[in-house]
């Protein structure tokens, strides 16, 4: 189990740097789209085509605008990630049979299985329950109710 949680935090830990570097280039691409549209406004004021306050609301909607995009590309990289993560369980689900899902939710193992889990049956102080799914709640036991 230690060596699936290492591989996953290795995971993530590339995950994170590539989303930070996402953020650092569109910082980067912000801030000189920003510089232009500051200069650009300076220069229009200097020459008397373009009042102080005009060039003041210039360069705070550039500021706006880069955020903006900045927001929409780090959404947009979100959910490539997450919907490429839903393709990849859709694959796996489809791929197995009715037996083989209801032996790996049991807990079960295969011989042909090349995982490097120790083991995967819960340890023996935990309770042993059923899980019953209804369509709009899911308990572990019947004497528990759900607040709807």
């Amino acid at each position: 189990m230690a060596r699936r949680v290492d591989r996953r935090s290795a995971v993530l830990y590339h995950l994170m740097s590539a989303n930070c570097w996402l953020g650092l280039s569109m910082e980067a691409l912000s801030s000189a789209f920003v510089a232009f549209a500051a200069f650009a406004s300076v220069g229009f004021a200097i020459s008397g085509s373009l009042t102080a306050g005009a060039a003041g609301l210039v360069v705070t909607n550039a500021i706006m605008v880069t955020g903006l995009l900045a927001g929409g590309v780090q959404t947009a990289t979100q959910l490539e990630v997450e919907m490429n993560a839903v393709e990849r369980i859709r694959g796996v689900s489809e791929e197995a049979t009715p037996e083989v899902q209801t032996l790996r939710l049991m807990g079960g193992s295969f011989e042909d299985d090349d995982s490097d889990d120790e083991g995967t049956s819960s340890p023996p102080e935990w309770p042993d329950a059923e899980l019953e799914a209804s369509a709009d709640a899911l308990t572990s036991k019947e004497e528990l109710e759900m607040d709807a």
